[in-house]
């Protein structure tokens, strides 16, 4: 995913799950600058963008009843 492709998703994330950006970092990247960096033009690993796109994936997941918790290791 390039970086305007990740900030993207992350914005329709946010607007899709009522939440905060800096919620959204802490809750799942464990740093509440997080969005605010990626929007700054921070780039990332590869690694860490899985993780984004694994956490909004899995939310959508729960919230959507497709997966069972213990099905994404929660």
């Amino acid at each position: 995913m390039s970086h305007p492709d990740l900030i993207q998703a992350i914005r329709e994330f946010l607007v899709d799950f009522e939440m905060k950006p800096s919620t959204f970092g802490r809750l799942y990247m464990g740093d509440p600058n997080f969005v605010r960096n990626t929007e700054a033009g921070k780039e990332h690993l590869p690694r860490t963008v899985k993780r984004a796109e694994d956490a909004m994936n899995a939310a959508r997941a729960l919230r959507d009843k497709s997966v069972q918790p213990t099905e994404i290791g929660i």
